[in-house]
């Protein structure tokens, strides 16, 4: 079975904090996405996030798909090619935000944490490095994929809406030479929804967003229904989500 993604948009959610340091990009037709959370203030959070982007995605735009593809950087034997393609793309992304800040002062400089996601054909892999995180969505039902790595939860590994300052990513793009995401594999099927996140939306939205996989909707009239939920709720972080439909 060649399964591919139908249909998906993003959205962004505006917290109470004034700068909007997210971003993230979708490419329905080869099955990427990827999505960052910057930080350090101002423009440098946002540059950040949107330099890591689109640095993982033309590396994937590039590289997924190709099955004779030679990675430029390493190839683990316990992952499959997808699964190396994700992981070298935020290699990439991180050599050149890193490359970045060398050149800026240190109050200039900025980080993200980054997502990756690839489908090759019904294999989902995913490549973290911070506080993203996906959930999927299969018949009414949630589960996280995808454990966001902060001091929250050395904290509390049970807490998923920590408190903000505990929210700190562990690991993130442009802040040093090494980094080592983290890769999640596994099987989607005809019909999930996939729910990519930046830090900051509770679960008691994503609940409320998978209710509606039982109705005939289109992607716009579930984007709609997305933006709604995400106006009734009070949320402290800026976020982006993308969701995605199988």
């Amino acid at each position: 079975m060649n399964l591919k993604m139908k249909s998906a948009f993003s959205v962004s959610s505006k917290g109470s904090r004034e700068i909007q340091e997210d971003h993230g990009l979708v490419q329905v037709d080869r099955g990427i996405f990827a999505l960052a959370d910057g930080f350090g203030g101002g423009d440098s959070g946002f540059n950040a996030a949107k330099q890591s982007v689109e640095s993982a995605f033309s590396f994937l735009m590039k590289e997924a798909g190709d099955h004779d593809a030679t990675l430029p950087f390493v190839l683990k034997d316990y992952y499959s090619l997808a699964g190396n393609i994700v992981f070298n793309s935020v290699l990439f992304a991180n050599n050149r935000c890193h490359r970045n800040n060398r050149e800026k002062a240190s109050n200039q400089k900025g980080g993200a944490s980054l997502l990756v996601g690839y489908l090759d054909d019904q294999l989902l892999a995913l490549a973290n490095a911070g506080v993203c995180s996906v959930w999927l969505i299969r018949n009414q039902k949630l589960k996280c994929i995808v454990t966001p790595r902060s001091y929250s939860f050395l904290k509390d590994p049970f807490s998923r809406e920590p408190q903000s300052q505990w929210a700190v990513p562990l690991m993130a793009c442009g802040l040093s030479e090494h980094l080592e995401p983290e890769i999640y594999e596994c099987q989607i099927q005809a019909g999930d929804w996939l729910w990519a996140q930046t830090d900051g939306v509770h679960v008691g939205i994503l609940n409320k967003i998978s209710k509606l996989q039982v109705e005939s909707i289109d992607a716009d009239h579930l984007k709609r229904k997305v933006q709604e939920e995400l106006q009734r709720a009070p949320l402290e972080d800026n976020s982006w989500i993308s969701l995605m439909i199988f």
